[in-house]
């Protein structure tokens, strides 16, 4: 059971605050700690001088909250660089286990992405689209780089993808990951419609 799901929780300094959703217990959210692997994502509000930190993925119980202080689109060696005015290196995984593809994998994400979308809409579609767009997506799942708003284009190209070429229960699976993701209300349930 998930501690927050989109939710959010107020860290300043190190201290969690806050914690939303009702079924967070604040004991069980630990301190935030660097990642280039983020589980939230966060938010400064100057009227409060706090920082705001929403849930990106699932955080369990006894999970650790962990921010990224440091851009996820540069290489293991230029996150270490951006880092060091904080006086810390991030050993996370992604900075550990960095190898030049997963470094190229990071720098080339947005650009690969809108490759991707731009070929979805091209009127020579191949017969295996789908294909290399779902190995996309299993990169940046396993890099970590699921966690932004470009995310979403992958389910854009691959909602695309499959709608042209017919296979709609694939399609339709694709539109709920990205409703899923950007938090769209379930057209199929009208009371998450209007909802505020």
């Amino acid at each position: 059971m998930p501690v927050a799901k989109s939710g959010l929780v107020l860290i300043i300094g190190k201290s969690v605050v806050f914690a939303r959703p009702s079924n967070s217990k604040q004991k069980d959210l630990k301190h935030t700690i660097t990642s280039c692997m983020p589980n939230v994502k966060s938010t400064f509000t100057i009227a409060s001088f706090s920082m705001e930190f929403t849930a990106i993925k699932d955080i369990k119980a006894g999970e650790e909250i962990v921010y990224s202080y440091c851009s996820l689109d540069k290489s293991a060696a230029e996150r270490q660089k951006e880092l060091a005015p904080y006086g810390f290196a991030c050993d996370c995984p992604a900075c550990v286990n960095a190898t030049p593809e997963t470094d190229k994998l990071r720098m080339e994400y947005a650009k690969t992405l809108s490759n991707m979308i731009a070929a979805a809409d091209s009127p020579n579609l191949p017969a295996d689209a789908l294909a290399p767009v779902l190995r996309f997506k299993n990169e940046l799942d396993k890099e970590g780089l699921n966690i932004d708003l470009r995310y979403a284009g992958i389910f854009i190209a691959l909602h695309k993808i499959a709608s042209r070429q017919r296979k709609f229960k694939e399609a339709d699976e694709y539109w709920r990951g990205l409703q899923r993701f950007v938090n769209l209300p379930d057209l199929n349930k009208p009371e998450e419609v209007y909802t505020v």
